[in-house]
């Protein structure tokens, strides 16, 4: 019998174990997919510049609008206002900057603006998994490490991205959701408002669909003063819209985010709607399924506990993530663009998870158990080699050109993979046959060479060169996007 002492002792020991392993794996480089660098781009100048212009900072990015003859960051800019600040704390601190030591920067900037965001998620899940549900303390403990190291939250937790903040950030409006239905008090009410309108700053898409379904729940799961609470909430959710909107003026002179104005990137398109789309996104290249497979188990959690289906905030919830999956299934073509797996549903991880782990956690010495620890077991395979670059190369639908070696290179698992064996050893086995009998060797070679100078690895673009003296097989014939 574990005594509360022993139990806390493990659970920090686990926490420790998450925080060293993300501190290992956080990258201290930033690449040349256009993502993570116009991030960075506003989070230097910001810091060190007081300024929201890209023109004098370090990182150069394609993803970018430009006014007045100044470039701008084309993503929601409150996220990077926080990364802005706290990297001012570390600056004041430390005495380090951009331009005095690059990759401390990068690396300290990654480590404590997303990689700890894994952390206190990991924190909030097992706490909560630990209240609600009896079972064996070990079972608890494993399924909450495994929220982190067995899905794409570990993948992306190791560089700047906007899904590590908003999945934390959804996963505590579900608990706050939960919180409601148990106590619907107006100051519940308009905390619920806050999250989702500060959802809405780190993603837009999801934070707009979760504004719909947060309002829903205030009015349906209210007990008494309906109209009042709902009217509460929604003043809670536009304080964060009012910041975000007087940011962008400060910012570029207009009150729409940059994405939804005149000249902003984002163009959502209808192009993409087919089943092959949504089988690539969920089951196969870049499948959510495919890479994550232990979230399949939401399958037999719902066929199984029926009383979801009847309890009225679960069933909105589970609404919410299928309305999700829909937005971007239906209104993106590009998969993720240069990116691992299809990012954009990594936000709905935590709850789908948590469903599954308070169905599963009690029955530890199942059949069902076993298999789904070995699916555990192939999510952590597949996190840990996305984690080696999250903004990798890979194919963009239309985007990527028949001349360029993106189109045929269609899975980004296989495209990680292929790097890291050349990387550890260009003839070893498994080094061989990706390039052999995966690729070829003509397709190989020119991922190779474009992942490389994606991430700007010098060292290794030398050694391909070598390689590609020695093995003439590997003539180049694509061009680079």
């Amino acid at each position: 019998m574990l005594t509360e002492k022993r139990k806390k002792l493990i659970f920090f020991s686990c926490t420790v174990f998450l925080f060293m392993l993300t501190a290992l794996l956080t990258k201290n480089e930033v690449t040349m997919a256009g993502n993570e660098s116009s991030r960075f781009g506003t989070v230097q100048a910001l810091a060190e510049q007081n300024t929201f212009e890209l023109n004098h900072t370090a990182f150069r990015s394609v993803d970018r609008i430009i006014v007045g003859n100044k470039i701008y960051s084309d993503k929601p800019l409150m996220l990077m206002v926080v990364h802005g600040m706290m990297f001012k704390v570390i600056a004041a601190i430390t005495g380090i900057s951009f331009d005095s030591h690059y990759f401390l920067s990068v690396y300290l900037t990654n480590l404590f603006g997303i990689g700890l965001l894994n952390i206190v998620l990991f924190i909030l899940f097992f706490k909560r998994l630990d209240r609600d549900v009896e079972a064996p303390f070990y079972s608890k403990l494993f399924l909450s490490v495994s929220l982190v190291i067995s899905t794409m939250l570990l993948s992306y937790g190791v560089t700047m991205n906007n899904h590590t903040p908003a999945a934390l950030i959804l996963f505590i409006l579900f608990l706050q959701f939960m919180d409601y239905s148990a106590k619907d008090t107006a100051l519940r009410a308009f905390m619920i408002g806050i999250m989702a309108g500060v959802l809405l700053n780190v993603e837009i898409p999801v934070g707009g669909i979760l504004g719909i379904s947060s309002f829903l729940t205030v009015l349906l799961l209210s007990k008494e003063q309906k109209v009042a609470k709902t009217a509460i909430y929604s003043l809670g959710g536009l304080l964060p819209i009012f910041a975000m909107c007087l940011v962008n003026y400060i910012a570029i002179g207009r009150f729409l985010p940059q994405y939804l104005g005149a000249g902003g990137s984002y163009q959502p398109s209808l192009s993409s709607i087919s089943v092959e789309y949504f089988w690539n996104i969920l089951f196969w290249n870049r499948g959510f399924f495919s890479y994550m497979p232990a979230m399949l188990f939401i399958i037999p959690v719902l066929l199984i506990n029926r009383k979801i289906l009847k309890n009225r905030l679960e069933l909105i919830v589970l609404l919410t993530i299928a309305a999700i999956i829909l937005f971007y299934g239906l209104l993106t073509a590009e998969y993720g663009g240069w990116a691992y797996g299809f990012r954009y549903l990594i936000p709905v991880i935590p709850i789908l998870w948590f469903f599954i782990a308070r169905e599963y956690a009690p029955k530890i010495h199942s059949w069902q158990y076993a298999v789904l620890s070995v699916l555990i077991f192939w999510g952590i395979i597949t996190s840990y080699v996305g984690s080696y670059n999250p903004w990798c190369s890979c194919y963009e639908a239309t985007n990527s050109k028949p001349n360029s070696v993106d189109h045929y290179v269609r899975c980004s698992f296989a495209a990680n993979l292929l790097c890291i064996s050349f990387e550890q050893d260009p003839d070893s086995a498994l080094s061989r046959f990706m390039i052999n009998n995966v690729y070829g060797p003509v397709v190989a070679a020119a991922y190779l060479n474009e992942a490389f100078v994606n991430t700007k690895n010098i060292e290794k673009l030398l050694q391909l060169r070598e390689y590609c003296v020695k093995n003439p097989q590997t003539q180049m014939k694509f061009q680079s996007k």
